[in-house]
């Protein structure tokens, strides 16, 4: 895949430079702790890009991303985009802006459209019971596409989540296309959670800027809803487009808050690259892009993934979730190249698997701690010499154990 036109020699070498990394993470994205680790051993630069290689060759993020390259015809007939208007951004001016030009985006993709008044004063809450009366509000045969940005992911992630998947009005949410948005949080707003100086800091911010302070407190990533497993309305197909920013893509105001959340992965400034990701679902690197980024340079992208959105939702298919496996080729299951990816993908899956259960089996035997291959193999590549082993006894046969991508079972 050619690289953004808008990439310098740098950032061109710093995305080849990860590339040996990315190779060895077997087609999947790097777990937030294997983020931190290269920030802290090679710096947060390298971490973005080893991010950003890693959604371009992923097997099902690739195939989305090679979708929107290409250009697209397809009608949205029936489909309904509604915009959430950016409650979290500061300026009148710009939510305005950012309404108005959403509701182009979605028109010239072929979609009729709505608008879900959100308010800046409100809570997330509140702004999610904006959300529920709208979808009440509609047609039991509405097809209707979510596209929010910002603080909107997470107003609309709370009215998902709080409903359910098994409420009647559900089955009117088709797909959600999140821009920039903070599906799990918006890590800037972490202060609002924390006591003491910082507290009071955030909740005179909150009052000088006109904003709601409950608004900060429950979009900040360390709120409870967001740690929770968050399930999408059946056949419902979620895209997300995430900022990759540099610190040389950010106005000097956000570097500082950049740095300040260097020490948690890639981020913009405001949310992490990683929070940004609506799971499960598709997921478009924006290279350069930030939540301060103007609109004209996100409304290419939002326009392309609504279009390829349109192409999957559109299509006779009998289940809708099967949009989810590869946007490429329309999931056309007879694809050779299709299969071969597949079938790549299972074989390193697998031999994952077998090397940390051989790993672990030889582990046991020897009554030792257990023994991360992955974390292993990361650290070689990242030129370290050891990797500290679990301090915990291994679990016992019949238990799975905890994930091995979790940041407490490997250190480097």
């Amino acid at each position: 895949m050619p690289p953004p036109r808008n990439q310098t020699r740098f950032e061109l070498e710093l995305v080849f430079e990860a590339a040996p990394i990315v190779k060895r993470l077997g087609g999947r994205l790097p777990s937030a702790a294997e983020l931190v680790a290269l920030t802290r051993t090679r710096g947060t630069e390298l971490a973005t890009a080893v991010l950003y290689k890693s959604i371009l060759l992923s097997p099902l993020h690739g195939g989305f991303v090679r979708a929107m390259a290409r250009p697209s015809t397809a009608n949205a007939n029936g489909l309904e985009a509604v915009i959430v208007s950016g409650s979290g951004v500061p300026s009148a001016n710009k939510r305005t802006k950012w309404t108005d030009g959403a509701r182009e985006c979605a028109r010239r993709a072929g979609y009729s459209t709505d608008v879900v008044e959100t308010s800046r004063s409100s809570s997330v809450a509140g702004n999610a019971r904006a959300i529920a009366d709208l979808v009440q509000a509609k047609p039991r045969d509405a097809k209707l596409v979510f596209v929010t940005f910002g603080q909107g992911a997470a107003e609309l992630r709370f009215f998902l989540q709080k409903r359910g998947p098994a409420h009647p009005d559900m089955g009117k949410v088709r797909g959600w296309a999140n821009v920039a948005g903070g599906f799990g949080g918006i890590a800037a707003n972490d202060p609002a959670m924390a006591g003491g100086i910082a507290g009071w800091a955030a909740r005179a911010a909150c009052a000088l800027g006109g904003r709601s302070f409950a608004a900060m407190a429950e979009s900040s990533s360390r709120f409870g809803l967001w740690q929770e497993p968050f399930v999408p309305p059946r056949g419902a197909l979620i895209a997300s487009l995430v900022p990759i920013a540099l610190p040389r893509h950010l106005p000097p105001w956000l570097r500082a808050r950049h740095r300040a959340l260097a020490s948690r992965g890639p981020n913009d400034g405001a949310i992490l690259a990683l929070d940004a990701i609506a799971r499960p679902g598709l997921v478009y690197p924006a290279w350069g892009l930030s939540q301060a980024s103007d609109l004209s340079a996100w409304a290419p992208h939002l326009e392309k993934a609504l279009r390829v959105m349109a192409t999957s939702l559109t299509a006779p298919v009998v289940a809708p979730e099967a949009a989810i496996e590869d946007l490429s080729v329309r999931r056309n299951e007879t694809d050779p190249v299709l299969r071969r990816r597949r079938r790549l993908a299972d074989r390193i899956e697998e031999q994952a698997r077998t090397s940390q259960r051989a790993v672990d089996a030889k582990a046991r035997r020897r009554g030792e701690a257990r023994f991360d291959l992955r974390a292993w193999e990361m650290a070689q590549m990242l030129g370290q010499d050891q990797v500290r082993q679990v301090e915990t006894p291994l679990s016992p046969p019949h238990d799975t154990g905890a994930d091995a991508n979790e940041s407490d079972h490997f250190q480097f």
